[in-house]
Parts: structure tokens; sequence; C-alpha cells
């Protein structure tokens, strides 16, 4: 499995464009990815891309905390689980496996 760029990620907006954005690691100047057209929606969906390394740490992070031992396991907390262990899996290209 191809690991994705590691976070934090940030949203940036291109000068000479001002239509145009971008998502890129904090720590890196290649853009992850982007686009030409700014509106309120698309300037949510940056920072909703921007944010997902650090929302897939902390979704793994409380799956594993909500599995640990003494927790009550029952079919609301299994379909959270499942629901986390669905996304991730997402997020770590392994759908359906």
């Amino acid at each position: 499995m191809n690991t994705h760029t590691p976070g934090p990620w940030e949203v940036g907006y291109y000068i000479h464009n001002e239509r145009g954005w971008f998502v890129k690691a904090t720590s890196d100047s290649i853009p992850i990815c982007g686009g030409q057209y700014v509106s309120a929606a698309t300037k949510a969906n940056a920072r909703l891309i921007a944010a997902a390394p650090d929302l897939l740490s902390a979704l793994i992070r409380l799956r594993e905390w909500v599995r640990r031992p003494g927790v009550d396991d029952g079919l609301e907390n299994k379909a959270v689980i499942d629901q986390a262990d669905t996304a991730i899996a997402k997020a770590e290209a392994r759908e359906g496996k």
C-alpha cells in the first residue's frame, strides 16, 4: 500500500491567480491537489482535504480507545467501530477488504 503525504497539510491560494487554490504539506512546497475556481464550497472542501491526515489519525486513535477492554461492545458501539473501520479502509485504499 502506498502511504499518503504526511500531515499536517494546509490550504494556499495562488498569488498570481486569486481564483486558484491548492493543498500542500506544511513541510513541503509541492501541492498535493488544487483547483482553479474559488467559491465558499471549494474553500470548505480545501479545508476538509487539508484536515484529512489529522482526521485520519484522530479516528484511528478513537477507534482504538473505543475497542479497549471494559468498554461496552453493544450494537451501537459496533456500528460506530464499523463506520470508523470503513472510513479508515477508504483512506488507506483498502476498500472492500
